[in-house]
């Protein structure tokens, strides 16, 4: 790739910055960051999906290697809410950053 640091179109993926959207169950404002399709709302704990909308990693021959693997696999074939539910339901963490240790929204 010619650009040092990526295109400007990856830089909400790659400088991830928070965003706030009113939770479809409860109406509480939830925090999701730019790079994250699903959130949990902390007052009811539903998810809160948002649309990604179309992006230069639809298109872009380097997108995976301009914002990372696991970034690009993460958006670009995010999981369904049912598989994530699912996963819950048995405990299991889903590794798309919903239920991940290291999400930066989640309550501890």
């Amino acid at each position: 790739m010619s650009l040092h640091k990526g295109c400007p179109g990856a830089i909400r993926f790659r400088e991830a910055v928070p965003e706030y959207i009113d939770c479809p169950e409860c109406g509480e404002e939830t925090e999701i960051w730019s790079d994250e399709l699903v959130a949990r709302c902390h007052h009811c704990q539903a998810l809160v999906r948002r649309d990604r909308g179309p992006s230069c990693i639809d298109w872009c021959q380097y997108a995976e290697e301009c914002i990372g693997v696991e970034a690009y696999k993460r958006l670009r074939y995010p999981p369904e809410s049912s598989d994530i539910r699912r996963k819950e339901a048995r405990g299991e963490e889903s590794g798309e950053g919903v239920m991940a240790e290291s999400s930066p929204w989640q309550d501890r």
